[in-house]
């Protein structure tokens, strides 16, 4: 597969399986065209921003190998990290955005003072959210000749990075796009939610692996975002959560709904966008009634544009989303 190929390959390593899809373009969109999902031994991988994600690396190799001996095409892959793995922060900067070198330490201080310990040799990078002529964060503070940037920056440990990078690199395989399994999976989604169904104060909360992922947007611009483990479920990688972690879930959006839509008026007008579960938790559907929210649960089938496989059981596209959005990342 060259750098101009039609087929563009996702892989995502989840807490107990392996995910890898291959995407081929077509006019309007994309058909899934090859996957594989192979289920790791108990305790193989584990999430973590500042400890070893891959237990068993020789399991994982083995399984790799298999997967492209079959598919010898594939040179590059984008890789669907894990969210509980990096450390991510928005940040405001005013006038204009500084150098690299310089952007990074402002990314590193400020992930410091937010999770309250020090970040240690890590890789970096940044997406820019948004840019005005007024303060994302203050909304009192504008200025004529002044700029506001929004910036998400992201931190990963070099060893951590390392263990998703190696066995590709081992497989002369290229690691061509790295992001995180939650903004993938949002970018699949980013048509149907802004152009579809207009929306632009909504919540985001992607269900995934151990954890969960909650965005928060006013006027289109992420002005939130924040990841929590969930307690080990057996039911959770078929799309169900437990009674425990969905009041995780309902803390943290009710949390969210008060410090960002203070205004009640304003609150009925947000919708809250769900992914990764096969249905809506009865305790989140209380929440959104006494908050007055609308409540959309985000199902594969919805993928704009997207050719399903006759040969993917539904049940599998959960793990598999994570790698099809990584893959789809390449794409669009």
């Amino acid at each position: 597969m060259t750098l101009f190929s039609s087929l563009k390959a996702g892989l995502h390593i989840g807490k107990d399986y392996l995910s890898f899809a291959i995407l081929k373009q077509k006019r309007g969109g994309f058909e899934i065209q090859d996957f594989e999902l192979i289920f790791l031994s108990k305790n193989a991988v584990r999430h973590s921003p500042t400890e070893s994600n891959i237990l068993s690396s020789q399991e994982i190799r083995d399984h790799l190998q298999k997967v492209f001996a079959d598919r010898p095409e594939i040179k590059s892959i984008s890789l669907s990290l894990p969210d509980l793995s990096s450390r991510m922060v928005l940040i405001e900067i005013k006038n204009e955005i500084p150098p690299l070198i310089e952007l990074n330490q402002m990314i590193k201080w400020n992930m410091e003072q937010k999770f309250v310990t020090e970040i240690g040799e890590s890789r970096f990078s940044h997406q820019l959210i948004g840019q005005s002529d007024k303060s994302f964060k203050n909304k009192a503070e504008s200025g004529i000749s002044k700029k506001y940037f929004l910036i998400l920056g992201t931190a990963v440990l070099k060893n951590i990075l390392a263990e998703y990078e190696g066995p590709l690199l081992s497989f002369q395989r290229i690691p061509k796009v790295i992001n995180s399994a939650s903004l993938n999976i949002f970018n699949l989604y980013h048509d149907l939610i802004f152009d579809q169904y207009k929306s632009e104060n909504f919540l985001f909360l992607s269900v995934l692996d151990n954890y969960f992922t909650l965005m928060v947007f006013e006027k289109k611009i992420l002005q939130y975002i924040r990841t929590v483990g969930l307690r080990s479920s057996e039911d959770g990688m078929e799309g169900k959560i437990d009674e425990n972690n969905q009041l995780k879930i309902v803390n943290e959006i009710e949390t969210a709904l008060q410090y960002h839509y203070r205004d009640a008026e304003l609150i009925s007008e947000v919708q809250l966008y769900m992914t990764g579960l096969r249905e809506i938790p009865n305790s989140v559907l209380d929440a959104a009634g006494r908050h007055h929210l609308k409540v959309l649960l985000l199902t594969p089938r919805l993928f704009p544009g997207l050719d399903r496989n006759e040969l993917i059981r539904n049940g599998d596209m959960f793990q598999l989303s994570p790698a099809i959005a990584a893959a789809a990342g390449a794409i669009i």
